[in-house]
């Protein structure tokens, strides 16, 4: 598992899926009692039956198309790897300025 915590998953979608849900913006829910909407212009906190279940609709949406764990691996690894390389190629050969 990527995570060192038991109690947390990470997913990732790839840029190859077939999206049926978009994240237009980002939200953390908080439990079954809260969620908070983060936009450009502002933060957001609800307490909303109807805002709460559309935002766990929403994510449980992302997660069933995204790759979890160990599924996600290849991914992250070949991210991990890229972000070496360029991390590498900035130190030879720093931007002109």
């Amino acid at each position: 598992a990527w995570s060192k915590r038991p109690n947390v998953s990470i997913g990732i979608v790839p840029r190859s899926t077939t999206m049926t849900a978009y994240p237009l913006n980002n939200y953390a829910i908080h439990d079954e009692r809260s969620v908070l909407f983060k936009t450009i212009l502002c933060d957001l906190q609800s307490r909303k039956k109807r805002d709460i279940v559309s935002a766990v609709d929403h994510f449980e949406r992302l997660w069933n198309i995204a790759l979890v764990d160990d599924d996600a691996a290849p991914l992250f690894e070949s991210a991990m790897r890229s972000y070496s390389t360029e991390s590498a190629l900035k130190e030879v050969a720093p931007a002109a300025q």
